[in-house]
């Protein structure tokens, strides 16, 4: 899972050159997520964080979660156009992020799907500033999924973290 997940954010950090000048593709994914005031109950947070009034997910962190989305088998028929988005932003690096999200934390915390986890650009051979996690869980008929995208603002030497969260009933 580890491999392909790292492979999604490979794939997406080249795409990303040619993609985002692109109106069509805006278009396709749409514009952002209905945002949420506070963080989920189910999702443990790291220290040293600031909620930024967000509610728009910037074309790169679309892209890469889209394939985040797809590359995963437990997604099925998730619509990307039903979700929920809060933001972060903290002095921690994108390695520090995936470090906290450790499948053992996420899974005392409810989240209960397999093949799920972290990865980061470091694994990728350089530190380009970003990181992605997949967590998900089911309860009876309904799957729940949790995209953790984090991106380095080199500028202002921060962390932004997008916690985007997807709810689908399976039919």
């Amino acid at each position: 899972m580890l491999k392909r997940l790292t492979l999604s954010l490979a794939l997406s950090a080249l795409l990303l050159g040619t993609l985002t000048g692109c109106g069509l593709i805006e278009n396709v994914l749409g514009g952002g997520g209905r945002q949420t005031s506070t963080m989920w109950a189910d999702v443990p947070m790291p220290s040293d964080m600031t909620q930024l009034n967000k509610s728009q997910l910037p074309l790169p962190i679309r892209l890469i979660f889209q394939a985040l989305l797809q590359s995963s088998p437990q997604t099925g028929n998730v619509q990307l156009e039903n979700f929920e988005v809060i933001v972060y932003e903290t002095p921690k690096t994108t390695s520090e992020i995936t470090q906290f999200y450790t499948n053992e934390r996420m899974a005392a915390a409810g989240w209960n799907m397999p093949d799920m986890g972290c990865a980061d650009s470091a694994a990728l051979g350089a530190d380009a500033g970003f990181a992605g996690c997949m967590f998900g869980k089911q309860n009876g008929n309904t799957k729940t999924f949790l995209g953790i995208m984090a991106n380095t603002d080199p500028a202002r030497n921060v962390t932004e973290v997008y916690y985007i969260r997807i709810q689908s009933t399976e039919r």
